[in-house]
């Protein structure tokens, strides 16, 4: 992406056959002529300039940028050797203040005993840029903190998992950081579907061709403020200096990246979004512990009865039959291989025992044992190991967020998971708001068939939408050719939702097949009759895949980039790949443009609630749900906030 060069400046050297100073200039398409004396046509025999391997232009070799392109030098960079103060006395803390004041753009780090904010001691605070960088200890951070220059609008701020320093230093010193650039965001977004090797120790490989040794970072853990004094060598202070000396450097291979893939809006939202995943963390949301508690015990019960019946079904046999089963104190339902032993026992021979092949089996057995599965899930993954992640002094849990957790830009989430909260009332009624609270939670309408709509442009689709016609009961009739008031929910609306949804997901026949209950030649059938009514939707799928296949990448309307590594043709598995690559590359566009307007809208309910100074906080986000906390006074107007924000997000 070229811009207009801001240089016009031009350097002196003499010409040595008419004795004359000749300006050459600083950049230049061509070299030879850049380098001939306009006096007496002779060759200045310069060897100053660097050639551009993005836009050919030669440029002087003393700067670190193209200045036509912005584009970064990409021969092998030396990092300076290490200088940096450790703040000790008055004198030092007033040149950090000098340096900082002096800087709009400075990395920043902290280290610490724990990845735990809550219960991480805050050993160190570096701030510098590649020439020089300042490491505060527990004697001056906190003076630190008080300072001035945090409120600063104008500065950036490198960061390498901004969300986790961000957090720090929220928790331990209350200083909140207003802009960041993210190295850790910065390259997931330029490498989406192609790797994930965004940790300093790879960023600084890849763009400064160094390596960099992080097991001195162990060593802060077995510290704590205490013994700091006593405990810290001056390994770790360079270590923990040379973190933030490479933010720089990498930083601007970044943004020239970023630039020149048109990612720097999105780059700037993932940003932002950051600081508001960190607050949620910090924030977390209330549990109410009892009755979690009353659900793990109905589990626990279910779970007994089923097992009960199993036994009971099991019961039936003869003891030489099932000699193999006794073996053991119990039957271990667990066991792939015994199951499939008593499966034969019945005289059902089964590839597997996972749960798609097991709704395939018309028997008790199998019904009982899908039941099974899903108490044991639900005690495994939200009995009391859920429980031991809400920390006392909140009565809170605090998930982590992966803001890019999976490549079309989509959330993630874990310790614990909120995403895959059982389906069930009761469970969503444990998180609730402590007394004098409210929850107030706002999510998209179908959205991603409604942007499958506003994409494809659909007329059918869209009048659908326009008309106020439920999508899935409208398809139905379609489907089935039936009166829409004669569509049953649990039998045809159902099938069509499933068919609505998953044709958007690039699913193909036999999965839908095996989705719906039909063989794979009717779902085939029911496909092409799809696709019959909805023609426009049909060409834009498989325009979307062609692109995919094609191009190696698509892109949504904030330019937010998934890859696909395109196979050789002579692979093997070409056609397996390419025809994966097509299924990803139908539903990347839409899930994507999902992602970048509940993004949006997050930054600004984020933004309207601190400017307008209410009792409220962003909780939790679940793919197209947003959920935000507050008194009960401010309730109704933060509700309106929500909406607004959310249908303001991102226009089609």
């Amino acid at each position: 992406m070229r811009s207009e060069c801001q240089y016009t400046r031009s350097v002196g050297y003499k010409c040595y056959n008419c004795d004359e100073y000749v300006d050459v200039p600083d950049f230049t398409e061509s070299v030879s002529e850049a380098t001939i004396c306009p006096n007496c046509n002779s060759d200045l025999h310069l060897e100053i300039y660097y050639r551009c391997t993005n836009c050919s232009y030669y440029y002087c070799n003393s700067f670190s940028n193209c200045p036509y392109c912005q584009k970064p030098r990409e021969e092998r960079v030396k990092l300076q050797e290490i200088n940096y103060t450790q703040v000790t006395t008055k004198g030092d803390y007033g040149a950090a203040l000098a340096f900082i004041s002096e800087h709009e753009i400075l990395g920043l780090d902290t280290e610490g005993n724990s990845l735990d904010p809550f219960e991480n001691e805050l050993l160190l605070v570096q701030i510098g840029d590649e020439t020089h960088v300042y490491v505060f200890d527990y004697h001056w951070y906190r003076r630190l903190a008080k300072e001035l220059f945090w409120m600063d609008s104008w500065r950036l701020w490198l960061l390498q998992n901004a969300k986790y320093d961000y957090k720090v230093l929220k928790q331990s010193l209350g200083v909140v950081l207003l802009n960041v650039f993210d190295t850790f965001l910065a390259e997931r977004i330029l490498t989406c579907g192609k790797e994930r090797r965004n940790s300093l120790k790879e960023l600084t490989e890849k763009y400064l061709q160094t390596e960099m040794d992080k097991t001195i970072r162990e060593a802060f853990y077995t510290m704590t403020i205490e013994t700091f004094d006593q405990k810290v060598t001056s390994e770790m202070l360079e270590y923990s200096a040379r973190d933030v000396q490479v933010l720089p450097l990498i930083y601007r291979r970044q943004k020239w990246e970023l630039q020149n893939n048109e990612l720097t809006q999105l780059a700037d939202l993932e940003f932002d979004v950051c600081k508001v995943v960190a607050e949620m963390e910090l924030r977390g949301i209330y549990v109410n512990v009892w009755a979690w508690r009353e659900i793990i015990v109905s589990c626990e019960l279910q779970k007994k009865q089923v097992v009960d019946e199993i036994s009971e079904l099991l019961g039936g046999k003869s003891k030489a039959t099932l000699t193999f089963v006794f073996e053991e104190p119990a039957i271990n339902l667990n066991s792939t291989k015994v199951l499939k032993q008593i499966f034969s026992s019945f005289g059902i021979t089964v590839s597997s025992t996972g749960d798609a092949e097991l709704a395939k089996i018309s028997h008790p057995l199998a019904e009982l044992l899908r039941k099974y599965r899903k108490y044991e899930k639900q005690l495994s993954s939200f009995g009391e190991s859920f429980l031991a992640m809400i920390r006392h002094e909140t009565s809170r849990v605090h998930p982590s967020f992966q803001q890019i957790g999976a490549d079309t830009g989509r959330f993630s989430c874990n310790k614990p998971n909120l995403q895959q909260i059982p389906v069930n009332e009761a469970y969503r009624k444990c998180f609730c708001a402590p007394q004098g609270r409210k929850i107030i939670a706002c999510d998209y309408s179908q959205q991603e068939l409604r942007i499958l709509a506003s994409l494809s442009g659909d007329p059918k689709f869209i009048k659908f939408y326009e008309d106020g016609v439920d999508l899935h009961t409208a398809t139905a009739s379609m489907m089935f050719n039936i009166p829409m008031e004669q569509v049953e929910k649990d039998k045809h609306r159902k099938i069509a939702k499933t068919i609505n949804f998953g044709l958007a997901y690039g699913q193909g026949a036999k999965n839908l097949g095996e989705t719906i209950g039909v063989d794979e030649q009717e779902a085939t059938r029911m496909i092409d009759k799809y696709f019959a009514q909805f023609t426009y939707i049909r060409d834009w799928l498989e325009q979307a895949a062609v692109n995919a296949q094609r191009n190696g990448y698509l892109k949504t309307l904030l330019n937010r980039k998934r890859f696909y590594e395109i196979p050789e043709k002579w692979d093997r598995d070409y056609r397996r790949i390419m025809s994966s690559i097509g299924r990803k590359g139908k539903n990347t566009p839409i899930q994507g443009i999902g992602v970048d307007m509940i993004k949006m809208a997050l930054v600004k309910i984020h933004q309207r609630l601190q400017e307008q100074k209410l009792d409220a906080f962003l909780i939790n986000v679940v793919h197209d749900e947003i959920v935000v906390e507050a008194s009960e006074r401010d309730a109704v107007k933060v509700g309106k906030i929500v909406k607004e924000a959310m249908e303001e997000a991102l226009s089609l």
